[in-house]
């Protein structure tokens, strides 16, 4: 019966010793953007008493997208020559591996400096009516699919507070990267001659944008398909508002 005693009173100990070395938060910070809010849950991981690695998974609250939310953005779904928005949805994923430096020597506790590496993807399904005044294409039924995949890798700090021992509150300041964007659409509608007309329009659009020029275009009236692709690199930032538990 002792020895069964002191196996207990060992394990006890071996915990708590070990106590804190487990913080699990909710990501609030994403909450207030009302076109890109997402639910993030984060898990760290006390390594030494100066670091610990974290996980970070997101997932998008699907948006819907209307008319006025891309004229907002100063992108006009109604002209001539384009597509009219009639429907839209967005969603997002990303996964966060970050290890953190606290430069106090308490781990999970106080200000950290942070490397990290951001796996994203984003989508937009758009339907709409395609419009070519000038070549007599009218309200032709369209739709357009988007995906873009980014990985970045770079840097960031924060602080930590940890209230009793147990409320974590994290502040992540600002994180600076470097991010791979890769980048495919895809646009389909019910007339077959309207995909070169269309292939120049968006090669119009593209001319006119930071990147345009690295995104190969493709029509196939046979396929009522138009398809385009490409990659650019473009600077990352991150940063957030969490709040947790520590166990």
């Amino acid at each position: 019966m002792k020895k069964v005693t002191m196996l207990v009173f060992a394990i006890v100990m071996a915990f708590a010793a070990n106590a804190q070395q487990n913080v699990v938060k909710l990501g609030i910070g994403s909450l207030a953007n009302p076109y890109n809010r997402s639910i993030n849950l984060e898990y760290e991981r006390v390594l030494t008493d100066q670091t610990s690695a974290l996980v970070e998974i997101g997932v998008g609250i699907p948006v819907d997208i209307s008319d006025a939310v891309f004229n907002a953005s100063g992108v006009d779904g109604t002209t001539a020559e384009g597509i009219t928005v009639t429907e839209g949805a967005y969603s997002s994923f990303y996964f966060v591996g970050e290890y953190r430096y606290y430069t106090k020597g308490e781990a999970a506790r106080g200000f950290y400096i942070a490397p990290y590496l951001k796996l994203s993807n984003y989508s937009i399904d758009l339907t709409g009516q395609y419009n070519n005044t000038v070549t007599g294409f009218n309200n032709i039924p369209a739709e357009i699919n988007t995906n873009m995949f980014v990985g970045a890798v770079g840097a960031g700090i924060g602080y930590q507070w940890l209230i009793g021992d147990k409320f974590a509150i994290n502040w992540n300041f600002l994180g600076l990267g470097v991010g791979l964007n890769r980048v495919s659409a895809e646009f389909t509608a019910q007339d077959n001659d309207v995909f070169e007309i269309w292939e120049q329009d968006v090669k119009d659009f593209l001319a006119e944008i930071q990147g345009g020029d690295n995104i190969d275009i493709t029509s196939d009236n046979a396929a009522r398909t138009i398809s385009g692709a490409g990659g650019f690199i473009f600077p990352n930032l991150r940063a957030g508002l969490s709040l947790g538990y520590a166990f």
